[in-house]
């Protein structure tokens, strides 16, 4: 950078980003991921992120099953339509809103623009391959909680070529 007398001037960034733990299931199907989110939600509030309406639903009403005396909060283009679903996402960024609640488990429909900065959240939980997402979404939507609580990653390979 040029000063105002013409001498040039050196920049230092000497900030250090959050480092994360994030766990990469290495698996063709998330049956093993979707096992411990189970595990971690008896546990704390944990934050899911999907690359699709319809396996955020699955995921959800997996959770809902697994833990019925829980409440969970689906946020996907459906419920976002509604009053009720623009409130759950208000509920987001309130940590105080957020007692009593076991689970979020949010589709693309809540992509951009939302920064979660409170520490109620104990895991960031990423189901990915549906091809919605491309790799700095998919990255974005795990950042979207920003304390450093582990993350999870799990992407299924789906093949478009099929034998003939």
């Amino acid at each position: 950078m040029h000063g105002a007398d013409g001498a040039l001037g050196l920049v230092v960034n000497r900030h250090k980003p959050q480092q994360w733990h994030v766990h990469h299931w290495q698996q063709s199907k998330a049956d093993a991921m979707q096992a411990a989110l189970v595990e971690a939600v008896e546990a704390a509030l944990q934050f899911v992120v999907c690359d699709s309406r319809r396996r955020a639903e699955a995921i959800h009403d997996l959770l809902k099953h697994q833990h019925p005396g829980q409440r969970g909060l689906l946020i996907t283009s459906t419920t976002t339509a509604t009053e009720e679903g623009a409130a759950a996402i208000r509920l987001l960024t309130d940590e105080a809103a957020l007692q009593g609640i076991g689970w979020v488990v949010a589709s693309p429909s809540i992509s951009s623009g939302l920064s979660i900065d409170h520490g109620h959240f104990r895991g960031v939980w990423g189901f990915f391959g549906a091809g919605t997402y491309a790799d700095d979404e998919a990255l974005q939507a795990l950042a979207r909680i920003r304390p450093s609580f582990p993350r999870h990653r799990s992407e299924e390979h789906t093949s478009e070529l099929q034998s003939r």
